[in-house]
């Protein structure tokens, strides 16, 4: 209710650019309340497509959020948010990370001969690729919360909808020849759900939350690959038919999820010091999935590997219990320690994909991953505050693991690509934080982590370039055993250390500084556990200093100049495909060096 208005503008090197302002005040005198968000970002792309000098990996994005605040008496609030969202995009450029084993002599040859060129660059900001790399993303939402207070009681309501629509257009053979001229998934996604909970009375040795929960989700997609006239450059690499020029084929797929779920929580606290807890919650939920296929029957060897199918309607149903049980103690007023054992569950699924002939519709469905959780832990603040210090033990481990998995075909020399439930997970170790604040105008920070994350079981997983030999197969299908190994996309060790300080300039006036490193081991970029997929341990370094002061009353500016990646580290965001008939692996390349100058003001 009380009014204020903030607004900041930043400008920076890559072209980019982003304003954002809110404001919010007393519409009605301590009755109506509302807020506005606005905001507008932009940046041009930095990867080099080498084919047609354009730049790839921009962005161009705006957002808008409404808020009011209904407080009419002083029993009862409702909060109504909406708000949109809309991106338009480059992203998603993939780079060449690794050609394969032997020099990558199957890559670059089966390449040439189909008369395309490729570039490796050891920065990964380079790619070639003639056709079309956009994409589209709209998001909406809406949501009303209302609370009542009734005798101590709170009953809570929330009702929310979401829309999200995907519409992305890729030059998907990643050359400078036409051969997968479009390939992608259109996303149409709306959700509805509504939640009601009550709470009782917390100032006692025993509280309690009860509620129930209704989710709805439905999704309209379509899965598509339009090949271009030279089609050959990738189906002939992996000994297919050379005939689906031009050929275009579309999956159109139907998913529906409605699920309900009631739950509950119980908080005893027997003295001032210990505190107890049991929380359980049932949840039943039900999947619908149909999936059809259609092509243009442009020759028979295309017709045949993509014959028209109609899955009909298949569905699912599960009922996972998730449960928790804790223990707090307070050992002094800054120090408390807990210890937490839980259980939760994934949901099941079924694949919105065509099954192969032989495996039939089994293949596509999921079964839901039960995780078991345990953790110690430790929170604390020393020298009035000066020091903080929170540490905790944790351990997982997730049954039924939802991961991608190769379904051999009895009889053929070809396996199919599913998410299906690989067997065991575990990841165990150490996260730490602490904050120092050895004189008033200084702040260290250190937080760190080990984790020992491994498949237990994953004796089906696809092969990695190196190990793809006849001897590893089954069935005349070549399978791997990655059992034991290193979970992809976990680095063992994560190390964040930061520092700021402040300290008055001159005329009123605040200087800040400001520094943050962040710093990953080495991992495993894809499923496979290759060793020519395996990111190098790298950090990235972010730096800022400002200079700000009062104007009149509460209001204020300030002015930062910024750089993030200053050293202009070359790193790896996203996983790594797995490896195909060309034994080579892409990956999307972090960004390097940016830097700019943030103006803000707060009114």
């Amino acid at each position: 209710f009380e009014p204020e208005t903030d607004a900041e503008a930043s400008v920076g090197n890559e072209g980019y650019y982003q304003l954002r302002a809110s404001t919010t005040g007393a519409l009605v005198d301590d009755t109506l309340a509302g807020r506005l968000s606005l905001s507008r970002t932009y940046r041009d792309g930095d990867v080099d497509d080498i084919t047609d000098g354009r730049k790839l990996d921009g962005t161009s994005r705006y957002a808008v959020r409404g808020q009011l605040l209904w407080d009419p008496t002083q029993n009862f609030t409702l909060r109504l948010i909406g708000e949109h969202e809309e991106e338009r995009a480059d992203e998603g450029v993939g780079a060449l990370f690794n050609a394969g084993p032997n020099g990558g002599a199957k890559f670059y040859n089966a390449i040439s001969a189909a008369g395309a060129t490729v570039v490796y660059d050891p920065d990964y900001l380079k790619t070639t690729i003639d056709g079309i790399q956009h994409m589209v993303v709209r998001q909406s939402g809406t949501s009303a919360e209302a609370n009542w207070q009734l005798g101590g009681y709170k009953l809570t309501a929330i009702t929310a909808w979401r829309s999200w629509a995907f519409l992305p257009t890729n030059d998907a053979d990643g050359t400078n020849t036409d051969a997968l001229a479009n390939a992608g998934q259109e996303v149409h996604d709306q959700q509805f759900s509504q939640e009601l909970r009550l709470a009782s009375p917390a100032d006692g040795p025993l509280s309690y939350v009860v509620g129930l929960y209704y989710f709805y989700q439905q999704q309209n997609n379509i899965l598509y690959t339009h090949y271009g006239p030279d089609a050959k450059a990738i189906v002939a690499l992996g000994d297919g038919p050379a005939t689906f020029a031009n050929g275009y084929y579309q999956t159109p797929q139907y998913l529906r999820t409605e699920s309900g779920a009631a739950f509950g929580q119980l908080t005893w606290r027997p003295t001032e010091s210990w505190e107890f807890a049991a929380g359980l919650r049932d949840t039943q939920e039900g999947k619908a999935m149909q999936v059809t296929r259609t092509n243009n029957d442009i020759s028979s060897a295309f017709a045949k590997t993509f014959a028209p199918y109609d899955s009909g309607i298949l569905t699912l149903n599960d009922n996972d219990v998730s449960a928790l049980l804790s223990a707090s103690f307070q050992f002094a007023p800054d120090v408390l320690s807990y210890l937490s054992l839980s259980r939760g569950a994934k949901a099941g699924g079924i694949n919105p994909s065509v099954p192969n002939g032989v495996l039939g519709t089994n293949s596509l469905f999921v079964s839901p991953e039960i995780a078991d959780d345990a953790e110690l832990g430790i929170k604390s603040s020393w020298l009035q505050h000066r020091l903080t210090a929170n540490a905790n033990l944790f351990w997982t481990q997730v049954k039924d693991y939802q991961a991608t998995l190769l379904e051999p075909v009895a009889n053929t020399n070809t396996f199919v690509q599913v998410l299906t439930n690989i067997g065991k997970v575990r990841t165990r170790g150490i996260e730490s934080e602490i904050s120092a604040i050895p004189v008033d105008e200084l702040t260290l920070r250190l937080s760190a982590s080990y984790d020992n994350a491994i498949y237990l079981s994953y004796d089906n997983a696809p092969c990695s370039a190196e190990a793809l030999a006849p001897t590893n197969s089954a069935q005349g299908v070549i399978l791997c055993n990655v059992s034991g190994k290193p979970l992809v996309g976990a680095p063992t060790w994560i190390v964040d250390p930061g520092i700021s300080w402040s300290h008055p300039a001159f005329r009123g006036l605040l200087g800040t500084a400001q520094a943050d490193y962040s710093w990953r081991s080495k991992q495993y970029g894809s499923a496979d556990d290759s060793q020519l997929a395996q990111i190098a341990s790298y950090g990235v370094l972010n730096v800022r200093l400002g200079l700000g002061g009062d104007l009149h009353g509460d209001k204020s500016w300030g002015v930062d100049i910024w750089s993030n990646n200053i050293l202009d580290k070359r790193y790896v965001t996203g996983g790594l495909t797995v490896s195909g008939s060309l034994y080579d692996y892409y990956l999307y390349p972090g960004l390097p060096r940016t830097y700019g100058l943030t103006l803000h003001v707060k009114l």
